[in-house]
């Protein structure tokens, strides 16, 4: 997973590879009717949460710039039930 400068992810090869392919067969379902940045950031964050909080210090800073721009989207996406 690659972070744009502005805070934004995007779907990817390599976010696809972590999810494995059953969440990835979710994440393809939901960016067919959602903002794919705003869908794979929101991912993100919550993968991050949920399975590696333990190395939260590591991914915060990372983490809090996408919540800026999460922040400055017209919209939300709840990501968490595509894990």
């Amino acid at each position: 997973m690659t972070q744009k400068a502005d805070g934004r992810f995007e779907p990817s090869d390599a976010l696809r590879a972590l999810l494995g392919p059953e969440r990835s067969a979710r994440l393809e379902a939901a960016l067919r009717g959602a903002d794919a940045a705003l869908v794979a950031t929101e991912l993100v964050l919550v993968f991050l949460a949920a399975h590696e909080d333990r190395r939260r210090v590591e991914w915060q800073p990372a983490g809090a710039k996408a919540e800026r721009w999460l922040a400055s989207q017209p919209a939300r996406y709840d990501a968490r039930p595509l894990l």
